[in-house]
């Protein structure tokens, strides 16, 4: 009696310890796909906004809050969009040139609104800093 009893709680160990490990592949396989699927739908959409040039590998969006004397100031929008209103040109060979369709270049670290987003958009993979997006806007 006592010999089926172990063998009980040696099946229910069992089961509960390969019910655990797959629920953790399960979770880990989706977040791989989900990784993967990311990077390939980003870089399919950057080849295509490239216009022909270097695509768009790396894509993710920093904010910036800042702070002036201790009061708010909001990030402008627009920065790195209109060429010739950004000073530093020194990263353009990693941004996105200009399209066919008309639209212009823009600056790798740039805004859209006045929301304190960054949008980093490079054809490589590098660090880039708060200084290089200051020189972008006021240099």
């Amino acid at each position: 009696m006592k010999e089926n009893n172990n063998r009980n709680n040696a099946n229910r160990l069992v089961n509960k310890n390969t019910k655990t490990i797959a629920l953790i592949l399960a979770v880990a396989i989706t977040i791989t796909l989900g990784i993967g699927l990311s990077i390939r739908s980003t870089t399919m959409i950057a080849a295509q906004m490239s216009g022909g040039n270097k695509p768009i590998i790396m894509h993710f969006h920093p904010h910036l809050n800042l702070m002036i004397d201790g009061k708010p100031v909001t990030v402008p929008s627009q920065i790195g969009i209109d060429p010739s209103l950004w000073k530093d040109h020194s990263l353009d060979q990693y941004g996105m040139h200009a399209m066919s369709n008309g639209m212009s270049g823009m600056a790798l670290l740039h805004t859209h609104d006045a929301t304190g987003i960054i949008h980093v958009e490079s054809s490589i993979i590098r660090n880039y800093t708060l200084g290089e997006f200051l020189n972008i806007w006021v240099a």
